[in-house]
């Protein structure tokens, strides 16, 4: 008889009872459930261990198993060697410190730099403050040596130097008179605001108009728009006044009450000051900018700088005179204005005659102020009481045409 060694669970008598179980529900399957495969985060961190874990893990999902195993294999061969050799966590400048406790040997009784060994350290920061120095000479850099050079051969670089410093001084003072303009353009600016404000709530009228073209011309504060805004404050003065013309025509509706002009009176001669200032300043930039220096510069060599400027100061002499005469004349226009009023008998005869009489006293002022100013063969201040002149004439024409036509 022969017998067969076989496992039990694979015998037929286990199967039989397997079967039998199975017909009497002793035994029952499991169910089968789906799961779903469990969602890697694969972003990168700042921590480099988990970042290289993260990337096995995405390598084997991906099917490069091989791959994945390779780089955990020589990043634990790394660890492992970090931690073998590097016991004490010292580097090289500690091992120094350690030989040389004192760092650098001198020898005593010897005052010299050759009595001092240094030890590497003291070697490698020596060497770097060599390399780091910067000069501090007066030839600190190429570009002094190169305009020394040039002085001393009697190069034109040399002039060229003297000119360019020239020209950098004179850049200085044109951006230091921009700012001085600047700062009379916010002066103006904030005194007919600041008028507006006070005269809004007592004219009948509203002077906001004043207010907007003054802000827009001083927006670009070139010569004629600083004579324009002269022009207006004066005419913002007439309007306001309750000396002016249109005060006694209107029966009072045109002015302001005496306590509120003396407040408003301030403010518009500080804004026609501060706009006389800007037109000074404006026509002395213009004249650094359009080379004034530069053709006096040239004088060595033309020889025509002095005739030009001369010229020049002639021309202004010129117009200065044509200037008090053209007051003058205005005047003897109001003189016989006031006599021509007289004579045609008005209803309001005293009224006409006493704006006459102010606008003269206007015109009297201006002409001394004028004709006493040390600057009148200034173009700036000429253009100034330009303006005045431009301003009264102006007035006057319309009363002319107004009542004496």
């Amino acid at each position: 008889m022969t017998f067969k060694h076989t496992k039990f669970e694979e015998s037929p008598s286990m199967r039989s009872l397997v079967r039998v179980a199975y017909e009497k529900g002793l035994i029952k399957d499991e169910p089968i459930q789906k799961t779903a495969s469990p969602q890697f985060d694969l972003t990168p961190s700042n921590d480099l261990v988990d970042n290289l874990m993260k990337l096995c893990s995405g390598l084997r999902r991906s099917g490069f198993d091989k791959q994945a195993e390779e780089l955990e294999g020589k990043f634990l061969q790394y660890k492992q060697a970090h931690s073998l050799y590097d016991i004490s966590g010292e580097d090289g400048d500690d091992l120094i410190h350690s030989a040389h406790p004192k760092g650098s040997h001198k020898m005593e009784d010897i005052d010299s730099g050759e009595a001092t060994f240094e030890d590497v350290i003291d070697k490698h920061l020596k060497i770097l403050n060599v390399v780091n120095s910067r000069p501090t000479g007066k030839l600190a850099s190429s570009k002094d040596i190169i305009n020394a050079v040039k002085t001393v051969l009697g190069d034109c670089g040399g002039t060229n130097f003297l000119a360019q410093k020239k020209v950098a001084q004179s850049t200085n003072e044109e951006q230091h008179i921009e700012g001085s303009i600047q700062k009379a353009v916010s002066t103006i600016n904030g005194n007919i605001s600041r008028i507006n404000e006070i005269t809004s709530s007592e004219l009948t009228f509203s002077i906001s108009q004043y207010v907007v073209m003054i802000a827009d011309l001083l927006k670009n504060p070139k010569l004629d728009n600083l004579n324009e805004t002269m022009r207006l404050i004066s005419a913002m003065e007439t309007r306001l006044s309750p000396h002016s013309w249109l005060h006694y025509t209107t029966i009072g509706a045109s002015g302001l009450s005496e306590d509120t002009w003396q407040k408003v009176q301030g403010l518009l001669t500080s804004s026609k000051n501060a706009a006389n200032d800007a037109i000074n300043l404006r026509t002395k930039l213009v004249k650094l900018q359009s080379g004034d220096e530069a053709s006096g510069t040239n004088d060595e060599v033309s020889g025509s700088g002095s005739s030009q400027k001369n010229i020049a100061t002639t021309n202004e002499s010129v117009a200065s005179n044509q200037l008090i005469g053209k007051y003058k004349e205005l005047s003897n226009s109001i003189n016989r204005d006031i006599a021509r009023v007289q004579a045609n008998g008005l209803t309001n005869e005293q009224q006409l005659s006493a704006w006459l009489k102010k606008a003269d006293g206007f015109v009297d002022k201006y002409l001394k102020e004028y004709s006493d100013s040390q600057f009148k063969d200034d173009l700036g201040v000429i253009n100034g009481y330009s303006s005045k002149y431009d301003a009264i004439k102006s007035k006057l024409d319309a009363f002319e045409g107004k009542w004496l036509s």
